[in-house]
């Protein structure tokens, strides 16, 4: 449980880690050299049929009215229809920077061509879904005043090709700072999230795996979110462009599967294996993940026609998915709001903000093709910490109930031995008892005799001393008899209030003695089935050692009462008490507080309380006093 508590605080420790990494330090660095926008460039379109050009033809044509002007502040340009390809033409001013450098985001693009001063200074092309394009370069100082042409086809699915927002001329140093710290949150937030995913999945496989439900499911969507925050980030592509085609599958394969692993912690946290929409769910969801998986290693392998149709097909059902599967949790989590289950209160908080975040999103992206999905990266983080807050609420919960466990286990225990002991005591009184007793009455006879024959008082005495313990030694065995056998064949009906009263008068006159009060407060309607002379002898043993226990002016209450369907009869005083060890040994034989105690008084009392079907427990604080309850089974009076 300590290993389980200290990955809970591992995972909050990288959370809070992976905040503070976050948050940009702006007093750390000086104020960055101004930038220079342009905004306005010029657009020539080709037609499909057309060849692509060579430069050289295009810088020809450079006062050709089918230069069309651009501006940044449209975003995107609208793709003409049976176009799918274009040449922008950027007018570059001098450069004022040692080092200058550009910087431009270019969208659904699969082939990127940049020319500066008739040169090749960047090449791509990609021919996968993936089309953001965020591109900084290095210029000469020596080619300021000339145009700057880029080469752009595009996907012809797409309705827009084109640079989005502003071109931005300035220092390379600082605007390569300003792309990092663009992109850096989601390096730092999607590494974080693999990095702890990844840790935590190899702890568990050191752990019992009754830990596993919740924290696999967990682990496993920590890691595709995280998989997916880094291989969405154009970082990546950018300055580890060889590997790409693997960054836009593995996105692929995480994304697909983040609802399979979603509907796993919910099936294994909120409704612990009982929800049948959920166990279907999660069936449907599985199977969708697996083929969706299958048709994209068949796509990679053949390409063609099946990665067409991959690319066109899964999207919808992953979409589709998500959409009826948020519909489906939300559901689920309001049913068991209503129940007042709070482990569903806290998951709602959290993980209504992702599903709000992600399906409007994906409503915008349907409805506009141009939008770039971004703001459920946070939607994400709110939900992952909900999520956590649960499990570690229930590895506290599950804490205090072994501690629960434990202490029951220990009370078990001990009664368990107590009883082992008890049995043995009862077994060694039958055997026993007899066989000692009857030497005992015989040499008791003889010694009367001799003390009455005898003439020296000294030697009456001594006579006398010696039947008094061979008396003590036959009321021990008494007990010893009384606890082996307690069971009586003559049982009736015992009116509570009546017992009682008998057991007032025998002990109010010893109680009056030791300076104390017998109070006695009963209901004449409480009855229970028993002996009487036995049940006497029980609780009477119970008020002796009360009033033994009495300081010099002390009070003893006796109240008998009904709860459900039994009778507890409570037994109060206000003497010396006990301490927790001694209350634990109560019942022991020869276990006593008084000096010439033997411990069978109490031990008799719970043997005849046990063969009456009852139970009795003790309450004490030193100084305070003590109270004894016996719990008794009501019997009906016909």
């Amino acid at each position: 449980m300590r290993e389980v508590l200290g990955y809970a605080r591992f995972i909050v420790l990288f959370f809070v880690l992976s905040i503070c990494l976050m948050v940009p330090r702006a007093f750390a660095s000086s104020p960055p050299p101004p930038i220079t926008y342009i905004d306005q460039w010029y657009i020539q379109w080709l037609d499909e049929a057309s060849q692509e050009p060579v430069l050289a033809d295009v810088m020809d044509q450079e006062h050709s009215d089918r230069w069309i002007l651009a501006a940044g502040n449209d975003r995107l340009t609208a793709k003409p229809e049976g176009f799918n390809s274009a040449w922008i033409k950027i007018e570059v001013p001098e450069l004022n920077w040692e080092n200058p450098g550009i910087m431009l985001d270019v969208n659904f693009a699969q082939q990127i061509r940049i020319f500066n001063d008739g040169y090749l200074i960047y090449e791509d092309e990609r021919n996968y879904g993936y089309e953001t394009n965020n591109i900084l370069l290095k210029l000469s100082p020596h080619y300021y005043n000339k145009p700057i042409y880029i080469y752009l086809k595009g996907n012809a699915d797409a309705s827009s090709l084109g640079i989005d927002g502003s071109v931005k001329l300035g220092d390379f140093q600082s605007m390569n700072s300003k792309y990092l710290q663009k992109n850096i949150l989601d390096i730092i937030l999607g590494g974080t999230l693999v990095f702890v995913s990844i840790s935590l999945l190899i702890c568990m496989l050191f752990v019992n795996k009754i830990y596993w439900p919740g924290w696999n499911s967990l682990c496993l969507l920590m890691l595709s979110i995280g998989v997916m925050t880094l291989t969405i980030s154009p970082y990546l592509y950018a300055f580890f462009g060889k590997s790409s085609r693997v960054y836009y599958y593995l996105f692929d394969i995480s994304s697909t599967f983040i609802m399979t692993w979603i509907f796993l912690f919910f099936e294994q946290i909120i409704s612990k294996g009982t929800s049948r929409i959920l166990k279907y769910c999660l069936r449907v969801q599985l199977v969708i993940s697996i083929g969706s998986f299958a048709w994209l290693l068949l796509s990679v392998l053949l390409g063609g026609r099946v990665l067409h149709y991959y690319e066109s097909i899964v999207p919808l059902i992953f979409a589709s998915s998500v959409m009826i599967g948020n519909i489906i949790l939300i559901s689920v989590l309001a049913f068991y709001c209503v129940k007042r289950n709070r482990e569903s209160i806290i998951i709602s908080a959290g993980f209504a903000l992702f599903a709000l975040t992600v399906v409007s999103e994906l409503g915008i992206y349907f409805t506009h093709k141009d939008y770039e999905m971004f703001y459920w990266k946070w939607g994400t983080l709110f939900f992952l910490f909900s999520l956590i807050v649960v499990l570690i609420r229930r590895i506290i919960n599950n804490y205090e109930q072994m501690l629960l466990y434990s202490r029951k286990l220990e009370v078990f225990n001990n009664e368990l031995q107590r009883s082992e002991k008890m049995e043995i005591i009862s077994q060694l009184a039958a055997s026993v008892a007899h066989e000692v007793r009857n030497p005992l009455q015989v040499t008791r006879g003889f010694l009367q005799l001799i003390g009455h024959r005898s003439a020296d008082q000294k030697d009456k005495n001594y006579m006398l001393l010696a039947i008094d313990e061979l008396d003590r030694a036959s009321s021990i065995i008494t007990d010893f008899l009384t606890f082996a056998k307690p069971q009586v064949e003559m049982t009736t009906i015992l009116n509570i209030a009546e017992e009682l009263g008998q057991i007032e008068a025998i002990l109010s006159p010893l109680a009056t003695i030791q300076g104390g009060e017998l109070r006695v407060e009963s209901n004449f309607e409480l009855y229970v089935r028993g002996n009487s002379s036995k049940f006497k002898q029980a609780i009477i043993n119970i008020v002796k050692n009360s009033i033994e226990a009495l300081p010099t002016k002390g009070s003893i209450d006796i109240i008998a009462y009904q709860e459900d369907s039994t009778v507890i009869i409570r037994i109060s005083d206000n003497g010396v008490g006990m301490e927790e060890s001694e209350l634990e040994r109560l019942g022991e034989p020869y276990f006593s507080n008084k000096s010439k105690g033997t411990g069978l008084g109490l031990m008799v009392t719970f043997r005849i309380i046990e063969v009456m079907n009852g139970r009795i427990y003790f309450n004490s604080i030193k100084g305070v006093g003590t109270e004894a309850f016996v719990s008794l089974p009501i019997a009906e009076i016909q």
